[in-house]
């Protein structure tokens, strides 16, 4: 057996150890409850509280004046705060990070070159720990959209925190990962926007960060996924799933109910901007495509433009990507039909969940349009047709009217704009209509705790 603390030997030469406590179990702490007019308690919650270790044994000199040496040498030892106390154990080494509480020297007047000693050590994490980390997932070449891992961390008493670290070998069209405990079900979602070829996340389970590359903190999602607490036998069942979202086409969010098409031409060179609708991202990712419900009246020449902007205050603001999304006049039904609208894949903007964006119109790449000759964009009246989102419109060209308005741009208006709550008719579809193109690693490094 071998003791050292902050690695000094406690366990031969001048300190002899003979007894310790730290085969001992943690205590438990309860929070309970009184019922009114009612004996005993309810739990409302039970925690392993912190653990206690004591060292008994004896100090030796050969001599008084060399025993007093060693005495302070001790005390000097055992009072250092936030150590490591290591104890040999089942074949390998138990660590606990330890503070010290008290050291009693029990000396007598005949203990002239030995005296009796006793420790007392709090471990604020109440369990110990191996002295290194094992490697419980070693994944590699992931080109799914997910893969899971059953395992078992055996001989161990306590569930230890891990950390996930997802390499990404090749980005391909990853858009963002799902990292769930499939016993409990916490998950958590990481975006991969701006990530590129050989970038990793790190997802840490004891210190509850999510960084990139190790250095700078992400934004995410959801509740860190710990390993379970459920366990038997001194085996701790682990589960994880890891799953990747990018490929493919999903729709995200849509309004389907259409009453009317708004009129959009220019009626004289006031009219720029002429509608908008909010929605509020499901997922993040690229924008794969718009389908929009659109049609033309007469010959209108040019085409149909749309981008998507950030919010600002609950109305359209910055434009995300440089270009626009075009549909060109010959492309635009005569009847008014649900009409896909292809974003380009290096300029397709990237979404963040939960956000609020805009779908604006622009009437800049239209070419000749009148009151004979104009585009149409149709929109439901009723203003719960779509509840995450609604329409607005506004004429910027007229400095009188350069505000957002609830409402649905009209050229047949005096200003532009039908005022109301409205939602025009869409469809945002995430991802790239491709098969997963990523490679990606992923370990787990956990360290084995005991109570």
């Amino acid at each position: 057996m071998a003791v050292t603390y902050d690695s000094v030997n406690i366990l031969s030469g001048d300190f002899n150890l003979r007894r310790t406590t730290h085969d001992n179990s943690v205590d438990t702490t309860h929070q309970t409850l009184v019922p009114t007019r009612q004996d005993g308690e309810v739990i409302i919650s039970s925690n392993f509280g912190t653990k206690y270790i004591d060292l008994y044994g004896h100090i030796v000199g050969d001599s008084q004046s060399d025993l007093e040496i060693n005495i302070d040498e001790f005390k000097g030892t055992v009072s250092r705060r936030g150590k490591n106390l290591d104890i040999s154990y089942a074949g390998g080494t138990r660590r606990y990070v330890c503070q010290p509480i008290s050291c009693t020297i029990d000396r007598d007047f005949y203990h002239l070159t030995y005296a009796p000693f006793h420790v007392r050590f709090l471990v604020p994490l109440g369990y110990g720990t191996d002295t290194s980390a094992t490697t419980f997932i070693d994944l590699e070449n992931i080109t799914d959209s997910s893969d899971s891992v059953s395992t078992v961390i055996t001989l161990a008493t306590y569930p230890p925190k891990g950390i996930h670290k997802v390499t990404l070998q090749t980005v391909g069209n990853a858009d963002f990962i799902q990292l769930e405990n499939v016993t409990s079900g916490d998950y958590i979602e990481v975006d991969l926007e701006d990530f590129a070829d050989t970038d990793y996340l790190e997802i840490d389970d004891e210190n509850f960060t999510v960084k990139k590359n190790g250095t700078t903190d992400l934004e995410w999602r959801g509740k860190i996924p710990s390993i379970p607490l459920e366990y038997s036998s001194n085996n701790i069942r682990l589960q994880f799933q890891l799953r990747i979202y990018g490929n493919g086409s999903t729709l995200d969010q849509q309004n389907t109910d259409n009453d009317d098409e708004g009129r959009m031409y220019d009626d004289g060179g006031i009219v720029d901007a002429l509608g908008a609708q909010s929605f509020i991202c499901g997922r993040s990712g690229h924008v794969e495509k718009l389908t929009l419900f659109i049609g033309k009246t007469g010959t209108p020449t040019g085409s149909m433009a749309w981008y998507i902007a950030e919010d600002d205050n609950n109305k359209p603001g910055a434009q995300i990507t440089s270009t626009e999304f075009e549909i060109a006049t010959a492309a635009v039904p005569s009847t008014a039909a649900f009409k896909d609208v292809d974003l380009n894949a290096a300029t397709a903007p990237y979404l963040h969940k939960d956000r609020k964006y805009w779908i604006v119109y622009t009437n800049s790449f239209a070419g000749s349009t009148d009151a004979a000759n104009y585009f149409e964009w149709g929109y439901s009246e009723d203003p719960t047709s779509y509840v995450d989102g609604k329409a607005m419109a506004r004429q910027s060209g007229n400095p009188l009217y350069n505000t957002w308005k609830d409402g649905i741009g009209d050229s047949r208006e005096a200003d532009g704009v039908i005022d109301g709550q409205y939602d025009y008719d869409f469809k945002v579809y995430m991802g790239d209509n491709s098969a997963p193109s990523w490679d990606i690693d992923w370990t787990l490094i956990a360290t084995k705790s005991y109570i």
